[in-house]
């Protein structure tokens, strides 16, 4: 069974990577990604991805592509983490389980998606949508559906109380 509690100081390496670049998702996102310890910590058994507000510059495509050159680069006003399994565990059947608690705030889009073989799935995103106190703008799409993973569906209400 594959499973993490994050119960130590630092991210286990052979369960997870960082993906570090400026390329912006394929989503033109304004925000490099890193490794460094202020975009992404544990405390208390979570995972913290905190999103700074700095000019970054770093890689401008992912290393991994073919072709990349490593001295291309991007800068970028926005820093960030993004944490992956890639090529540390892939499952057939199983359940996945997400304690998560997620930011709101205009500009902000977090989300929990995996990212199978053949196409992502989202679990929860969270568009930058008027919102109560009590009440997020939420759109689960664990759907495979292109329409729903591009978020071209309107939002569902998630009592957040």
């Amino acid at each position: 069974m594959w499973n993490d509690e994050f119960s130590g100081d630092q991210m286990d390496g052979a369960k997870w990577s960082h993906e570090t670049n400026c390329w912006g998702g394929g989503n033109n996102e304004q925000q490099c990604y890193t490794d460094r310890p202020e975009n992404s910590f544990l405390r208390d058994g979570a995972v913290v991805i905190h999103a700074r507000e700095e000019t970054f510059t770093g890689p401008a495509q992912p290393t991994e592509w073919a072709g990349t050159n490593p001295h291309d680069t991007a800068t970028l006003p926005y820093t960030s983490a993004r944490m992956r399994t890639l090529n540390k565990g892939d499952f057939t059947y199983g359940r996945i389980e997400v304690r998560a608690q997620l930011p709101g705030g205009q500009g902000r889009w977090p989300a929990i998606w995996v990212l199978p073989q053949e196409m992502a799935v989202d679990y929860v995103r969270v568009f930058s949508c008027p919102a109560s106190p009590t009440t997020l703008d939420a759109c689960a799409t664990p759907s495979p559906d292109a329409e729903a993973v591009a978020g071209n569906q309107p939002p569902s209400r998630v009592d957040v109380s």
